[in-house]
């Protein structure tokens, strides 16, 4: 059996795509840049890691994948970035939309859902349990809302 780079590329991919519970898909213009060093840096500091697709294993790979639909969004090469550390979610997912000139947010995989940058738009935390509180903040909220006009008349 003759292995190839691209195979093993692509059984990575995948890899990092099953295991890895949270992360984000980017398209960059130029991957052999000066700025994808200072882009990894500022990952970095982020506890994120980073790995780089080029184009055709990002086509390959998507053609036979559940994240078939946003092959459309993907016109050149891709970063996937994910964390480190998984357990640690105190992390604001706005933070990473606008990174650098060179790169543009795609999506975000979290579990087995996947966001776009309008539906993140009003996400404070990935922390589950602060974003349930939230929750449970507005609604208690909105169910003290007409009862609050009621005893104004």
């Amino acid at each position: 059996m003759k292995l190839k780079l691209k195979d093993y590329k692509i059984q990575k991919v995948k890899k990092l795509i099953k295991y890895k519970k949270i992360f984000f898909i980017f398209t960059v213009l130029d991957l052999k840049s000066k700025n994808s060093l200072i882009l990894n840096k500022l990952l970095n500091n982020k506890k994120l890691m980073t790995y780089k697709i080029n184009n055709n294993l990002t086509r390959k790979f998507l053609q036979t994948s559940i994240f078939s639909n946003i092959q459309l969004l993907l016109n050149g090469p891709s970063l996937l970035i994910f964390l480190k550390n998984e357990s640690n979610l105190d992390f604001i997912p706005k933070n990473l939309f606008d990174l650098d000139k060179n790169s543009k947010f795609i999506v975000f995989k979290i579990n087995t859902k996947i966001y776009t940058k309008p539906q993140l738009n009003n996400l404070q935390t990935l922390n589950h349990k602060k974003n349930i509180k939230i929750l449970n903040k507005s609604l208690q909220k909105l169910l003290k809302l007409p009862t609050t006009k009621l005893n104004s008349r």
